[in-house]
């Protein structure tokens, strides 16, 4: 999910088999690992239904995401902490 890099990708690399999806919850309900690369507010309001529904990885460099609101099943990974 990137809505800024979309079009690009588009373009780039065609209907191959990557699946272009432009919501962000349609996209983490979608997936099994969440990677968050940006720290966009809109990241910082994922909310955890949208994760409750499979095991789900969440690996979080810019640690926006609060814990305290994902699922017991979403193992979180706040990089660069010492955990």
């Amino acid at each position: 999910h990137d809505p800024l890099a979309l079009k690009n990708a588009e373009k780039v690399l065609g209907n191959s088999s990557v699946e272009y999806i432009r919501d962000l919850k349609d996209c983490i309900t979608a997936s099994d690992i969440l990677v968050v690369t940006t720290n966009w507010p809109e990241y910082k309001n994922i909310k955890g239904s949208w994760l409750e529904n499979s095991p789900k990885i969440v690996i979080d460099p810019w640690r926006i995401i609060d814990v305290t609101k994902l699922p017991k099943n979403v193992t979180y990974l706040p990089l660069g902490l010492n955990i």
